[in-house]
């Protein structure tokens, strides 16, 4: 199962995700990613940068894209505890419940300007995945500056404390030429594929089956989810 930050594919190899201790930043499989916007949130993520995730929103009118947040934020090691979902045929949305917090998904009309925002929500911080989320170029990360950790109610947002959040953003563009439309290209950031390529190629080389940065087990997470929700709607 093959993640790129532009699009879950699925690739039906029958193999098991390699050790987290066996994986290096050097390694040929993931050395790639380090220049992408989505492995930096997922680094954040797992080393803490933001707390504990809480909570994370997704929107796309594709139920796959914007559930791929789900096991970014979660991981896949555990099944969700309940999935509800409510909507149309047109516009639906859902709520993800897991051991340690909830994801919001929304998947919005096609014909709507919706905002394709990715936002990870911890205890100590916010990360967002700019427009857009699917195939973002940009990450932006949030943390609460210390002195919101002596709030006497224990209130540790920078909202309810007064003061303003600490901010790093970083830009990860795709190669050129970048952006839509062009004649040959029919989707936003659609050169990005070529990390996808690169990934698969390092992988590979390295010897695995399937790229450590989203396994086969999120894969699966995330089609019981899309299964369940399907359910629920139809």
């Amino acid at each position: 199962i093959i993640f790129s930050r532009f699009h879950v594919s699925f690739f039906f190899l029958m193999i098991r995700r390699p050790p987290r201790s066996t994986l290096s930043s050097s390694s040929a499989a993931s050395d790639v990613y380090k220049r992408q916007a989505m492995e930096h949130a997922r680094a954040a993520v797992e080393t803490g940068t933001i707390g504990e995730v809480v909570s994370v929103h997704a929107d796309f009118p594709d139920k796959c894209y914007a559930l791929q947040a789900a096991p970014l934020a979660f991981g896949s090691g555990e099944m969700p505890e309940c999935v509800v979902a409510t909507g149309s045929g047109r516009v639906a949305a859902g709520v993800v419940k897991y051991a340690g917090g909830i994801a919001t998904v929304s998947f919005p009309a096609w014909q709507s300007e919706f905002g394709e925002v990715i936002e990870l929500t911890g205890t100590k911080g916010r990360i967002t995945l700019d427009e857009w989320g699917h195939c973002p170029t940009r990450v932006t990360i949030r943390t609460c500056p210390p002195q919101c950790w002596d709030e006497p109610q224990g209130h540790t947002s920078t909202s309810q404390n007064g003061i303003q959040p600490e901010v790093e953003s970083h830009r990860y563009p795709v190669p050129e030429p970048a952006g839509y439309p062009h004649s040959d290209w029919h989707y936003s950031n659609q050169h990005g594929f070529i990390y996808q390529a690169q990934a698969v190629h390092r992988c590979i080389v390295a010897g695995l089956l399937e790229c450590p940065q989203y396994t086969k087990a999120d894969s699966i997470a995330v089609m019981h989810i899309m299964d369940e929700i399907a359910r629920q709607l139809n």
